[in-house]
């Protein structure tokens, strides 16, 4: 009984340590904004992904429950979607929904979901050091488990995705996976498969692509375990089955087969890793330099261990050679091969098929068989499979170090240096990732909205009740215009039809907004719809009987007229919306709506998609003779067709489609002016 309460004990405090770390930690980096649940502007400042997940959730949030339990309504109408393609860590969300008539009604879990990724890293890490010490029959020491623990908190590739692909930041199903491989021992076949079944479901339910990048992990320890003579073939197999039925069963009940979705992206190749991804800090150290890649893409395959764990990495090498008498030579062989070949694994499925060292090509296009190919289209950023051999490393030198250490385990003074090496490899490993200590400083100012004409938009929503978002070519590279529309509908009870999914819906889409541009054409009529159109000039292209608008940053296509809103005179050219206060700079909005444009100061936006074509631009207003407009990429033959102090008049040329179109308006001398109106005209 003593030792059973021995271990109890032993767990509180590593829980309550795990806490304090990882809650240091995660201020340290991202300050205390993430952690106010019923706050979300800074989520929308972030930008991204991250608010796709987090709006993916307040759908979710807001729908029935329905069979598959992970239906989300209204954000792919008029079909249905899985929570798996909104990227809202499902298990939260289910927990969340459960108590959603207890909570505010704003609520995000994103800052939560990232603490409790740092707690369990380090719970699961200090549980892998104990491990390690017990099979090196070396006495429990607190310090050195705390230290252990809190080295694995510290993981690169897992800080880098917490608030940027947040579900991907829970890197702790790769530590229970290297754990159970460290426990098989002391538990049954039975237990072991239940586990794999859990975890299977469980990275389901986190995010889909730990489903492959910890089923490498696993293939390759299975192959350890075989190779060492601890596992039977048939034994092998079943633990796999058990894993992928897990993953299977989680994925059916969250409605993952539905939902028109394309399996395949694109991306394969170019979202890799390169071979020195874990060497390579990419900005991330203070110690190291970067390297280069062969794709810009190989950001996915950020996987660099980190100065710390290096330090940790040598000084098990070196005490490797200075024990490598008292190693079993035979073991010692099959580890070193074992570990090899997971590496190996790792990294040939995280670099696909395109094989490269630093910026050197070493095999472009690798022909692999079309059932591969197909697996890495699917998990098209397959440069993070290198996490599948990641924490490997740690855990060996730690199992090295442990081992040398074995033989004077009773010496107070050598755990004494274990533990300065320790402490040594925490504080070099914080001190690395120095350029990234309070990256969430800047999520305290609060969110300026594209969408301040409230008024305008509740006339909209009392017009239509669906929104069908029209961007050409399905460009998402305005992610914030599409998420506070996406915002805006759930609030007043509307669907959209189109979102930044986290798979690709694109021909389904785009087949179904054909149906409905033919009908149009044709005179049928949609009711109770409004569209948003991306190519602002589309409409001049048809004979819609169609209202349109100009509404803060949108286009608008309406089957009703709204009282006392002007309407779009495509002749006379599309107004360029000037009052967004995020869109100014050393300017400001006066009582009258026009914009103040100081010496110096400008005005951004609202970044269109405009086709091919010749433009003009007539700016009216007071003193506004030296306003000009920038020469963006995107423009050409940019010419200044007149000057006046309240009328100015540009004309230029677009030679292609492009998307985020920058109208940027810049006041070059020093006297103040006034812009009170821009008109934006397509001429052929």
């Amino acid at each position: 009984m003593a030792k059973s309460v021995s271990i109890k004990r032993r767990i509180v405090i590593e829980i309550i340590l795990s806490l304090c770390i990882g809650l240091g930690i995660f201020v340290l980096f991202f300050g205390w904004t993430p952690l106010n649940v019923t706050n979300e502007e800074w989520i929308f400042q972030h930008s991204g992904d991250l608010t796709e997940h987090y709006l993916g959730w307040c759908y979710f949030r807001a729908s029935k429950w329905l069979l598959p339990i992970g239906t989300v309504q209204n954000i792919a109408w008029p079909d249905n979607i899985s929570v798996i393609y909104v990227d809202c860590i499902p298990w939260m969300a289910i927990f969340f929904k459960i108590l959603s008539p207890i909570l505010p009604a704003t609520f995000q879990y994103m800052g939560i979901y990232v603490l409790l990724c740092f707690v369990l890293q380090i719970f699961i890490g200090m549980e892998i050091t104990g491990t390690l010490l017990k099979k090196y029959e070396i006495e429990w020491n607190r310090n050195i488990v705390v230290l252990g623990g809190a080295l694995f908190g510290l993981s690169a590739p897992m800080i880098f995705r917490m608030f940027y692909h947040t579900a991907l930041s829970g890197h702790h199903v790769l530590l229970l996976m290297i754990l159970l491989w460290l426990k098989r021992k002391e538990i049954s076949f039975t237990k072991e498969c239940a586990f794999l079944f859990l975890l299977g479901g469980l990275n389901t339910a986190t995010h889909l692509f730990f489903v492959p990048i910890a089923g490498v992990l696993l293939i390759g320890l299975v192959l350890t375990e075989l190779l060492n003579g601890r596992m039977k073939l048939w034994q092998a197999g079943t633990t796999i089955f058990s894993y992928i039925l897990g993953a299977l069963f989680v994925f059916t009940n969250l409605g993952g087969f539905g939902g028109s979705f394309n399996p395949s992206g694109w991306g394969a190749g170019y979202y890799s890793a390169n071979l020195n991804t874990y060497i390579n800090p990419m900005d991330w150290s203070v110690f190291l330099p970067s390297l280069p890649t062969v794709t810009d893409g190989q950001y996915e395959g950020f996987s660099y261990l980190g100065f710390g764990w290096i330090v940790l990495i040598i000084a098990a090498l070196t005490l490797l050679v200075k024990s490598y008498k008292r190693v079993d030579k035979r073991r010692f062989v099959l580890y070193a091969v074992s570990v090899l070949i997971l590496v190996i694994m790792s990294l040939l499925s995280a670099a696909g098929t395109v094989i490269g060292y630093n910026d050197k090509m070493i095999w472009e296009n690798v022909p692999y068989p079309a059932p591969i190919l197909l697996l890495l289209n699917i998990f098209r950023s397959h440069g993070r499979f290198a996490w599948a051999a990641h924490y490997i490393f740690p855990v060996m030198a730690l199992r090295v170090i442990f081992f040398a250490m074995s033989e004077s385990a009773q010496d107070r003074k050598k755990m004494r240096y274990m533990e300065a090496l320790l402490g040594i490899c925490f504080i070099l490993q914080l001190v690395d990732f120095r350029y990234q200590h309070h990256m969430g400083d800047d999520w305290k100012n609060p969110y300026e909205k594209y969408m301040v004409s409230t008024d305008v938009w509740e006339m909209v929503s009392q017009k239509a009740k669906h929104i069908r978002y029209l961007p050409d070519g399905l460009d998402y590279s305005q992610h914030n215009r599409m998420f506070e529309l996406a915002d805006f509908a759930l609030d007043h009870g509307m669907t959209m039809d189109n979102y930044y999914y986290a798979r690709p819906r694109d021909e389904y889409v785009t087949f179904q907004q054909a149906c409905m541009r033919k009908g149009l054409d044709e005179g049928v009529v949609y009711d109770s719809q409004v569209l948003i159109f991306d190519d602002v000039f589309e409409p001049m292209e048809h004979d819609w009987n169609l209202y349109y608008y100009s509404i803060d940053t949108f286009i608008v296509g309406l089957n009703e007229p709204l009282t006392g809103v002007p309407e779009i005179m495509y002749e006379e050219g599309i107004p360029i919306p000037l009052a967004i206060e995020r869109n100014l700079s050393s300017a400001k909005i006066l009582e009258d709506g026009n914009v103040l444009l100081e010496g110096g100061g400008y005005t951004r936006g609202p970044e269109w998609t405009i086709g091919e074509g010749h433009y003009e631009l007539t700016l009216s207003g007071i003193d506004i003779g030296d306003v000009i407009l920038s020469e963006e990429e995107h423009l050409s033959y940019v010419e200044c067709m007149e000057q006046k102090d309240s009328l100015v008049v540009y004309e230029f040329d677009l030679e292609d489609l492009h998307q985020g179109v920058n109208i940027e308006l810049v006041n070059s001398g020093r006297d103040d002016a006034i812009l009170s109106k821009a008109l934006l005209r397509k001429i052929w």
